[in-house]
C-alpha cells in the first residue's frame, strides 16, 4: 500500500480513498472532454465515475459539481437500470429496488437510493424488478456486439434473504455464458448457505460492501445497513465460510486488508 503526503501529513492509500471521497474533489471539463472516449470518466452524474491511485486502490470520484443531493430531480428508474463499468463489463446497477431506501435510511451516495427514497416519501411503491428476460437480452447483446467479458449483478438492500435469492437465481438462470467473471453485490443473508447456491449457479465473486470502517461515520452515510443488517452480518460472511467459496464473499479488498495490517 502506498504512502502520500498530504498538507505535510504522511497517510495510506485508505485514508487517501476516505480523504477524497468524504471531502470531495473538483473536476475540470476539460479532463471529462480528453478522458471520455477512453477511460470511465464522465461529466454525466448518471455515470459512476472512478478514479485508481498509483497502488490501484480504487476510489469513487465524487465530483462536487454533480453532488448526489442535488440530482433527485433529474434521476429516474430508466436512466439507473444499466451502465457500463469499463471496456468489458456490464454492470447493472439496481436490478431490484432498495427497501432499506424506502424506509428513509438509504445510503448518501448511492443516486438510486435516494431516487427510491425520494419516491417513498410521496406515497409511491419501489419499481419492479427488472425482468429476466430482459436481463438476458441485455446481457446477450453487450457479450455480442460489445467485447463484454464480465457481468456485474446488483440490486438494492432487502429485508429477507430469500426474497433476494429469488431474484439473483432468475437472473444467474436467464444470463448467457460469460468467458470472464459474474460478480454479485448482495444484501448479507441472514441464511449465508444461499451463497453456496450463486456460486453453484456461475457466480464468480460475491461482495457484500462495508464502505466505511468508522461506525460513527457509517451510522450517517450508510444509515440501513447499520441499523437493519447491522456489521456482525457482514462480519459473518467472512467469519463462517460457506462450503464451496465462502472467503471470496467478505468486505471490500482494500479496507480489508487495512483492518487486518493495523488493527
Amino acid at each position: 500500500m502506498n504512502k502520500y503526503v498530504i498538507d505535510g501529513n504522511n497517510i495510506d492509500a485508505i485514508e487517501l480513498k476516505c480523504l477524497i471521497i468524504s471531502r470531495r474533489i473538483k473536476v475540470d471539463t476539460v479532463v471529462y472532454q480528453h478522458h471520455k472516449n477512453a477511460a470511465r470518466l464522465n461529466a454525466s452524474p448518471l455515470c459512476c465515475n472512478c478514479l485508481l491511485l498509483s497502488d490501484g486502490t480504487v476510489v469513487q470520484l465524487t465530483d462536487t459539481n454533480f453532488h448526489l443531493r442535488h440530482l433527485s430531480s433529474i434521476l429516474n428508474w430508466d436512466n439507473l437500470r444499466l451502465m457500463l463499468q469499463g471496456l468489458d463489463w456490464v454492470a447493472f446497477q439496481c436490478l431490484w429496488g432498495c427497501e432499506y431506501a424506502a424506509t428513509g435510511q438509504s445510503c448518501q451516495f448511492c443516486f438510486s437510493g435516494g431516487d427510491f427514497e425520494n419516491a417513498a416519501k410521496r406515497g409511491k411503491a419501489l419499481p419492479q424488478a427488472l425482468p429476466r428476460s430482459d436481463f438476458s437480452e441485455m446481457v446477450s447483446y453487450v457479450l455480442n456486439n460489445d467485447g463484454v467479458s464480465n457481468v456485474q449483478i446488483t440490486g438494492g438492500s432487502t429485508f429477507d434473504g430469500h426474497a433476494e435469492a429469488a431474484h439473483i437465481t432468475e437472473y444467474l438462470t436467464a444470463m448467457p455464458r460469460v468467458a470472464g467473471e459474474t460478480l454479485l453485490y448482495i444484501t448479507p443473508p441472514a441464511d449465508i448457505t444461499l451463497t453456496d447456491r450463486y456460486f453453484e449457479l456461475g457466480a464468480s465473486r460475491i461482495g457484500c460492501s462495508i464502505e466505511l470502517w468508522d461506525m460513527n461515520r457509517a451510522s450517517v452515510i450508510t444509515p440501513g445497513k447499520v441499523n437493519i443488517t447491522g456489521r456482525d452480518k457482514h462480519y459473518c460472511i467472512k467469519l463462517e465460510p460457506t462450503k464451496s467459496r465462502g472467503l471470496n464473499v467478505c468486505i471490500e479488498r482494500d479496507i480489508w486488508n487495512y483492518a487486518n495490517s493495523n488493527l
